[in-house]
């Protein structure tokens, strides 16, 4: 037998063994079969192919090839039989077609071809890669840096805290001071944000600056001042617990983040003062046993800026914005004073 002779029987063998290798890959991997017809035609392409292959002369090595890939064909057979059997829907669409000749010659080299091909483009790619990523250094992306950024201690750059020391060293031996230092607190918290630009700072100068102007109000003005003196020789003055600390960290926390979201969402300030609009309406002026005065006057200054935030919103979004939003924080603020029980029971002291 001649060498081509021998290479095509090889070839013969080799190719039948590597299709229905792929045949039973196909079916465990995808679970998924041809039809059967497909699959019958397929076998008995096989066998035709055998049996001219075994009708050629051939040494004896060959021709034990030949007859063991026989049985095998007769095996797997039997076997597709019974997976057909199990089977209760046949597929008629498969990821992988399997193609032959009339003669039951398998048309695989071309897709082996291919997908060496691709295996081998595949690797020298991840190779590039690698060799990319082993020459250029690691660069960390930056996170985006939030616009206002809490900071442990208060930054009086428009000295407001300043302000509020004189006023308390001035007050604090005739008025009763637990009311303006829930207020200092607040003020405190709102100076312990910073930001970058000077147009964002607004959102921190705004509500402070409200802050400063309201204990200053309750200290030195009427009808407040006289309370604060009345109180002063009445009840003893204290200092808060920490219990109302959170609350108020919260909601300063809050008005911080509801502003960066609306100016990186461009939202209209239009809406933010609807929001601002319904705050108003629920405003807690707590129970009828509770001075009133202080709590209105506390709702005036969210008015205030409720018109402001009106006034400003055709003329500079931001600042609209900010207007809108203090007032919901400072709504919520006079809440959190008066569930703080010192002073609820301050205020039922201070009612005629």
């Amino acid at each position: 037998m001649s060498a081509d002779e021998l290479i095509e029987k090889l070839w013969t063998v080799s190719t039948i063994n590597t299709v229905l290798i792929n045949l039973l890959l196909n079916s465990k991997v995808n679970k998924n079969l041809p039809p059967l017809p497909v699959v019958k035609k397929m076998l008995e392409g096989s066998k035709k192919q055998m049996e001219k292959a075994l009708s050629a002369p051939t040494d004896s090595f060959i021709e034990s090839a030949i007859a063991l890939t026989n049985k095998t064909l007769l095996q797997i057979d039997n076997l597709m039989g019974k997976l057909y059997k199990s089977t209760k829907e046949e597929k008629a669409e498969h990821e992988e077609e399997f193609l032959f000749s009339d003669e039951g010659l398998f048309q695989l080299e071309e897709e082996v071809k291919k997908r060496q091909e691709a295996e081998v483009k595949t690797k020298e790619f991840q190779e590039l890669i690698t060799e990319q990523a082993l020459e250029e250094p690691v660069v960390e992306e930056e996170k985006e840096k939030p616009m206002f950024s809490n900071i442990n201690d208060p930054n009086d750059e428009w000295d407001y805290l300043e302000h509020l020391n004189r006023l308390f060293d001035t007050y604090s031996q005739n008025s009763h001071m637990l009311l303006p230092r829930f207020w200092h607190t607040v003020a405190r918290e709102l100076l312990s944000y910073e930001s970058d630009t000077e147009e964002h700072k607004f959102a921190i100068k705004t509500p402070a600056e409200t802050i400063y102007r309201l204990i200053r109000t309750f200290l030195s003005e009427a009808p407040f001042a006289r309370l604060m003196q009345d109180m002063k020789q009445k009840h003893n003055d204290s200092d808060l617990s920490l219990s109302y600390l959170d609350s108020v960290k919260e909601k300063i926390n809050d008005y911080y983040m509801r502003v960066e979201d609306d100016l990186k969402n461009e939202t209209d300030s239009d809406k933010v003062i609807v929001k601002a609009e319904h705050e108003l309406e629920i405003f807690d002026m707590g129970t009828a046993n509770l001075e009133k005065r202080l709590l209105k006057y506390v709702r005036d200054v969210c008015n205030s800026l409720l018109t402001q935030a009106k006034t400003m919103s055709h003329r500079n979004e931001l600042e609209s914005i900010i207007y809108a939003e203090a007032t919901i924080m400072l709504s919520r603020l006079n809440g959190a004073m008066i569930a703080t029980p010192q002073i609820e029971f301050l205020l039922r002291a201070m009612k005629p």
